[in-house]
């Protein structure tokens, strides 16, 4: 055997039981691959992504692609947003939502999101309108996912 092919074999090895106990922790949800590089995060919006240890890296021509393999850290951050609702489109599930600052933001919901207002549960999402005052919470995940979607009063 020579040098080459054993160093190669155990680089190969060294690889498979580096991801293995990698693979040990926490869910992860994506993988960047770019520029012969990968990371282990989940994909914000904007165009960029976090890695398990908190680095924001722009996608630019990366790819992102969906992984089981685990992180050492919990899930992606929690998340809030609140504002003025601009427009809101049923069919494909999102509102954006301008903020105190003029900042847009859409805000994506599914099945299991919870609408209330104030201490109401169980509100019902037609009710939900263009000039309501909204807190939405939720979770980053391929965008903003709303898990709690508050509708206030107006001010």
């Amino acid at each position: 055997m020579s040098y080459r092919s054993w160093h190669t074999g155990v680089t190969v090895l060294s690889v498979l039981v580096g991801i293995s106990a990698f693979a040990a922790s926490a869910p992860c949800e994506d993988l960047l691959k770019k520029a012969g590089d990968e990371y282990l995060g989940w994909k914000i919006p904007t165009d960029r992504f976090e890695a398990c240890d908190g680095t924001l890296i722009d996608i630019g021509d990366g790819r992102v692609e969906r992984t089981s393999r685990k992180c050492t850290v919990p899930g992606p951050p929690s998340a809030r947003w609140g504002g003025t609702v601009v427009k809101v489109d049923y069919d494909a599930s999102h509102v954006d939502v301008r903020n105190s600052a003029g900042t847009v933001k859409r805000v994506h919901w599914d099945s299991s999101t919870r609408w209330t207002k104030g201490t109401k549960t169980g509100i019902d999402q037609s009710r939900f309108r263009e000039g309501e005052r909204v807190i939405c919470l939720g979770k980053y995940e391929h965008g903003f996912l709303a898990t709690r979607i508050d509708v206030r009063p107006p001010e």
